[in-house]
């Protein structure tokens, strides 16, 4: 992936608000309309990427194996619920979900 455009301004250039521009490089108070920054995606980013698509797709939504293990702690009285991950967790799930939200 190469990322080509403006250069950020200085931490003194920030603070005091005299970024000067220079070439390509922008100032502080320019408009993201008048931003001239591109990104381009390489071939083999894209391709990578599709491969790493391809291999999540296959990845079955349900691990058979896991499911087992997780039923044979629940018969043998092995299984334990740790309160502090779950509510996390389903706390973690309620944000998200709101978040997402229109």
């Amino acid at each position: 992936m190469k990322i080509t455009g403006q250069k950020p301004p200085g931490l003194h250039e920030l603070a005091t608000g005299k970024a000067q521009e220079k070439g390509n490089r922008t100032h502080v108070g320019r408009t993201p309309a008048e931003s001239h920054d591109s990104m381009a995606v390489t071939n083999h980013a894209s391709q990578t990427a599709s491969k790493i698509k391809q291999t999540l797709r296959a990845e079955p939504d349900i691990r058979p194996d896991r499911v087992e293990e997780v039923k044979e702690k629940i018969r043998t009285g092995k299984y334990r619920v740790e309160p502090e991950r779950l509510a996390e967790s389903m706390l973690t799930a309620a944000l998200k979900e709101d978040l997402e939200k229109p």
